[in-house]
């Protein structure tokens, strides 16, 4: 859903070049390298996963 927002909060460029200036991206890349971030992006996508399968299977 929030991808969704940011994509169209994309389309005004005064917006899209404030959402660039607050991404955390730049900083996390020079820290980790360009593989160390997709594997940080890897990872929570698998987290998101297993919370997502977690709340999909508990009994209420």
């Amino acid at each position: 859903m929030a991808g969704v927002v940011v994509a169209l909060l994309s389309v005004n460029d005064n917006v899209f070049n404030w959402l660039k200036s607050i991404s955390a991206e730049h900083g996390l890349t020079q820290v980790l390298g360009a593989g160390g971030y997709s594997l940080l992006g890897v990872a929570f996508f698998a987290a998101m996963g297993t919370m997502l399968y977690r709340i999909g299977i508990k009994k209420d």
